[in-house]
C-alpha cells in the first residue's frame, strides 16, 4: 500500500514552559495553525510507536526561543509563469526560449514590485544584488524600469530588532 509521509520539525524551544516549538507538516489545520509545544519529558515517547520508520536530526549550537517572529516576507508582483506589458498582467508569453528562463515573469515597460509583508519596519528592493530603493511605509512597493536582459530581484525585510527576511525572483526584460 501507500506509505504516508509526515515530518514534525523542532523549531525552538521555551524554558518557562520547559517545551520545545515544534512544526508539523500536516498543514495549519491541525494544531496552533501548524505550530505545537511538546514536553521536554523524554518519557513520554513510546518505543516503536511509529513503525521504526523515522528520522531524526540533531542541530547543535541552537539556543533561545526561536518562535518563527522574524519578517515575513513574499513578492506579490510580478508573479512567475505571467507576463507585464506596462504593469498589465497577462499569461506569459515567450514560454521558453534559449536565454530565457521558463518561469521568470517577461516585463515590458515599467513595473510594479508588490511584497506582503507581516512584522516589517521597511524594506529595501536590489537589482543583481545592487541596492536600489528602501520602502518604509505599507503597502510595500516599487515601480521601476529595469535594463533589458534577465535579472535577480531580491527583497528584504528588517523588523525593528534588525532581524532580517528576504525573497528572490527572477525576471527577464523585453523591453
Amino acid at each position: 500500500g501507500e506509505k504516508r509521509r509526515h515530518l514534525v520539525s523542532l523549531i525552538g524551544y521555551n524554558d518557562t514552559t520547559e517545551s520545545w516549538l515544534v512544526k508539523n507538516s500536516w498543514g495549519t489545520q491541525w494544531g496552533d495553525e501548524g505550530w505545537f509545544h511538546m514536553g521536554y519529558d523524554p518519557e513520554m515517547f513510546i518505543d516503536g510507536c511509529y513503525g521504526g520508520e523515522t528520522g531524526i536530526i540533531y542541530v547543535d549550537g541552537i539556543h533561545g526561543n526561536f518562535k518563527p517572529d522574524v519578517p515575513k516576507i513574499n513578492i506579490e508582483t510580478p508573479e512567475i509563469y505571467h507576463s507585464y506589458i506596462f504593469n498589465l498582467k497577462i499569461p506569459q508569453i515567450f514560454r521558453s526560449g534559449k536565454f530565457i528562463q521558463e518561469a521568470a515573469p517577461r516585463i515590458i515597460g515599467q513595473t510594479t514590485f508588490e511584497v506582503t509583508a507581516e512584522n516589517t519596519e521597511k524594506i529595501d528592493f536590489y537589482i543583481d544584488d545592487e541596492y536600489q530603493y528602501t520602502d518604509e511605509n505599507e503597502p510595500f512597493e516599487w515601480t521601476t524600469s529595469i535594463p533589458r536582459g534577465l535579472h535577480t530581484i531580491k527583497i528584504i525585510a528588517y523588523d525593528r530588532n534588525g532581524d532580517i527576511s528576504h525573497d528572490l525572483t527572477d525576471v527577464f526584460v523585453l523591453i
